[in-house]
């Protein structure tokens, strides 16, 4: 063995040791979201946020583009609780929580030098508390509360067991966001405007419409 070739052996080993071999395995494989926050934390790095994986989809997935990267979701750095995470799906571009045991693909951010920080955004989707908002804003509105938007499935049961008997309060007849998306224009919202049924359509995502957030 040259020197040469000694030298490159001998880094290769030093950076095997440098991570432990579950945090190490994330780089190669999909792993759970300890193992994904100790991965990039030896890197001296993170996992990003759910508005940046969000945002990397939008870039990577929509607008006729495809790859790889959109068949799959990944871990973001927010946790729901002691036993679950939030990831993002950039199959339907949706955030939804997932056990910390089950595995996902992982990419981390570089850490930004506190010069480098930008101030703190304004939550854009303040106003979908009390009046219609864009799919973006709604989406916003209830991800900042550590929650999500309702998926179509859960819209249909909903229905179902609010607005069986043909209510007409404002829950029962109004369109919200659902939190599927049909490509980078156009997202889904529903009503319960039937009793014990539910109507979806996709809309454009900068039409107003109403939000109503799950804890599930």
């Amino acid at each position: 063995m040259n020197k040469l070739a000694a030298a490159a052996f001998t880094l290769c080993s030093l950076a095997a040791l440098s991570l432990p071999a579950s945090a190490a395995d994330c780089g190669r494989s999909d792993c759970g979201w300890d193992s994904a926050r100790a991965y990039c934390r030896k890197k001296g790095e993170r996992l990003p946020t759910i508005e940046e994986l969000l945002q990397a989809w939008e870039a990577k997935c929509t607008g006729g583009k495809t790859s790889d990267l959109c068949s799959g979701w990944y871990w973001t750095s927010k946790e729901r609780d002691k036993s679950r995470a939030w990831g993002v799906s950039f199959k339907e571009g949706a955030a939804d929580s997932y056990k910390k045991s089950e595995t996902a693909a992982v990419y981390c951010k570089p850490v930004k030098k506190a010069a480098e920080k930008a101030a703190p955004a304004e939550n854009k989707g303040a106003r979908c508390a009390k009046e219609p908002c864009t799919w973006q804003e709604a989406a916003a509105y209830c991800r900042s509360s550590g929650v999500r938007l309702y998926k179509v499935k859960e819209w249909n049961d909903l229905c179902r067991a609010e607005c069986k008997n043909g209510e007409v309060s404002d829950g029962c007849k109004r369109w919200f966001w659902l939190g599927e998306s049909e490509n980078a224009n156009y997202a889904y919202s529903g009503t319960c405007d039937s009793p014990a049924d539910a109507s979806v359509h996709s809309v454009e995502k900068t039409d107003l419409t109403y939000a109503r957030c799950t804890l599930k």
